[in-house]
Order: structure tokens, then sequence, then C-alpha cells
């Protein structure tokens, strides 16, 4: 089944499995239940994951300079 519609649909079957595996999640079949459209389906399987932002850290390129430098002496 996953590669009939990954070879109809031009979607990797990774993915095409990714998806069913998120529809029966959500108990989702097709077709698709009354009232849910396209929209709404998408919504639902790929809502977006609130992530925290972190702060990047900056090395302190004086001593990556220096550690390079004992690094390399002979």
């Amino acid at each position: 089944m996953r590669r009939v519609i990954s070879r109809e649909t031009g979607v990797s079957r990774p993915s095409v499995a990714t998806y069913l595996e998120k529809a029966a999640e959500h108990e989702i079949g097709w077709p698709l239940p009354a009232g849910m459209d396209v929209q709404a389906l998408e919504q639902l399987l790929f809502a977006a994951v609130e992530t925290t932002k972190s702060t990047p850290v900056i090395p302190n390129w004086q001593e990556v300079a220096t550690e390079i430098q004992a690094h390399n002496r002979p």
C-alpha cells in the first residue's frame, strides 16, 4: 500500500509511512471524516511543535587560538 501511494503521489515511501503513522495516531482513515477538509487535516497532522529558543554559545576565540597554537607546537 505504501509503495502504491508513494508511486501515485510522488512522495517518498518513508514520508508516506510517517504520514500514515500520524493519521493512525489521530484515528483518521480514508475517506476523510465528514467536515474535514485538507486544511484541517494538515493542521491536525502537522501542527507546529513549540520549541524553546536557545541562546547560541559564542566561543572565546582567544582561548581557541591559544589551544590551536599549543596543539601545533612541535
